[in-house]
């Protein structure tokens, strides 16, 4: 179940349904994007659990990572996979199996998790929207109609800090198996149709170090059309994501 963070399962999520006119959504994205417009570079931990939507405090999944964000640069780190994302450049290091994807830099900026959220209430077909207050706390629940990708999101904001909290949502079992008879393992195993993902961010800080920290060049180099490993990576495999990059 790893699958679960390691894909842009909310992203999914809106490319298979369609936009529509919702009340409350437009406040919703707006939300967000007070949360994601900060001129001060910054950083986050976060983790995510995974669960059957009928045993939704029985954990069966679950995965830690940190993130930075300076502007257009952005930086993952989940268990043994980094994402570095620049201006120029989209790269992922898969440390175990020892290969560096690098493809070109992605113009919508929606690689982050609170990216991929603005996202989807921006694309999907959501047809219900609600937002309650707890002190400075906004809380946002998105409903989808039945039988979709995604039935339901919530979202946690701290509106004094301007921090996403926690996000939770539920999502067909199938979406989080990465293998071409999904739906069937999803029966025979025993889970459920709807899986629960919960995602939380916290210990939020200023990061101070220099946007070189973010550079392709420490990660490859480029002789003539080839990509090369920098030394540092030099038993990594580099394998384009993006044609004629």
């Amino acid at each position: 179940m790893k699958r679960l963070i390691i894909v842009s399962l909310l992203l999914t999520c809106a490319n298979v349904l369609f936009a529509q006119k919702v009340d409350g959504l437009d406040e919703a994205i707006n939300a967000i994007k007070s949360v994601r417009e900060s001129a001060v570079p910054y950083g986050f931990e976060m983790k995510y659990s995974y669960a059957n939507e009928s045993k939704p405090t029985v954990l069966l999944d679950s995965l830690n990572g940190a993130i930075v964000i300076a502007g257009k640069n952005y930086y993952c780190k989940m268990d043994s996979t980094e994402t570095i994302s620049n201006d120029r450049y989209n790269i992922v290091l898969f440390r175990e199996d020892k290969i560096m994807y690098v493809g070109a830099a992605r113009s919508d900026n929606t690689e982050d998790p609170i990216g991929q959220m603005q996202g989807v209430l921006e694309k999907s077909g959501a047809n219900s929207c609600t937002t309650t207050y707890c002190g400075t706390k906004k809380i946002i629940n998105v409903g989808f109609a039945a039988g979709g990708a995604c039935k339901q999101l919530k979202m946690v904001i701290d509106t004094a800090a301007r921090h996403m909290l926690s996000m939770e949502y539920l999502i067909k079992t199938a979406m989080l198996i990465d293998a071409p008879d999904a739906e069937a393992r999803v029966a025979g195993q025993g889970y459920d149709e709807y899986a629960v993902v919960n995602a939380s961010f916290y210990n939020y800080h200023p990061f101070n170090k220099d946007t070189a920290w973010f550079n392709e060049n420490q990660f490859f180099y480029k002789e003539g059309s080839e990509y090369k490993p920098a030394p540092a990576y030099r038993e990594y495999q580099i394998v384009l994501a993006t044609p004629n990059l």
